[in-house]
This record gives structure tokens, C-alpha cells and sequence, in this order.
């Protein structure tokens, strides 16, 4: 069940996003397309064994904050991922994310709620 995973690490978020199940640990985030059964690092762009604090995520785009690096997006569900702060402080540490239709909700720890409106990135 935790092949690909570092040991002995605390675990700090897990989302399911369609059929990949993400976690993250102290060290970076990982990723399963098998519930678990493997992993694999999530890189290609991601920041460097950053810790995710929050992920949203509509059809093949999702968002993802590292600690005090702001927000991440990947539109290609995962596979490669650009930094993404629009509209936030510099290095924000965004504890919770939602996304609600072309709105992107980010609690900033310290600074209040941001919102961001994705509808060109999305699509709709």
C-alpha cells in the first residue's frame, strides 16, 4: 500500500481528485492513479519538497498551495504544474482553497480570504 512513499513521515493533507489520490508529507506532495496501492513524487514544476497545505481542483485543472510559496496550478491534471499567485501577498502560506464555479477562494494564514476569478483558465 505505501510503495513510493517515504518513511516515516507525517502526513499533512490527502484529497481525492478524480481518480488520483494525493498526500502530502513534510517533504512534498505524492500522487496514486491506483488508490494508494503505488506512489510517485509529484515534480515537473511543483515547488521543491514543499509541504501542500490545500488543493482545489475543476475537470483537469487544479490548484495547490505550498507552504509559503503560494499557489501552484497544473491544467493537465497533474502532470506538469506553474507557480500561480495571482492576486495573492508574495510567498502567501494559503491554509484552505475552494473552488466554487469560477471563483477561486484562498484563506491566506494572517491576511484574511483572496478570491480570484479563473474563468479564463477554466473555460466556462
Amino acid at each position: 500500500m505505501n510503495e513510493g512513499l517515504p518513511t516515516n513521515k507525517y502526513i499533512t493533507f490527502m484529497c481525492l481528485i478524480g481518480t488520483n489520490l494525493y498526500i502530502s508529507v513534510r517533504d512534498g506532495m505524492y500522487v496514486s492513479g491506483d488508490l494508494g496501492v503505488s506512489w510517485k513524487k509529484v515534480t515537473n514544476g511543483f515547488a521543491e519538497n514543499q509541504t501542500v497545505n490545500a488543493m482545489a481542483a475543476s475537470g483537469s485543472t487544479i490548484f495547490a498551495s505550498a507552504w509559503e510559496k503560494g499557489v501552484y496550478i497544473s491544467k493537465d491534471n497533474g502532470v506538469t504544474w506553474a507557480e500561480f499567485s495571482e492576486g495573492l501577498p508574495k510567498k502567501a502560506n494559503v491554509r484552505s482553497m475552494l473552488l466554487e464555479g469560477n471563483k477561486l477562494y484562498a484563506g491566506v494564514y494572517g491576511k484574511g480570504v483572496y478570491t480570484y476569478d479563473v474563468t479564463s483558465i477554466l473555460g466556462k
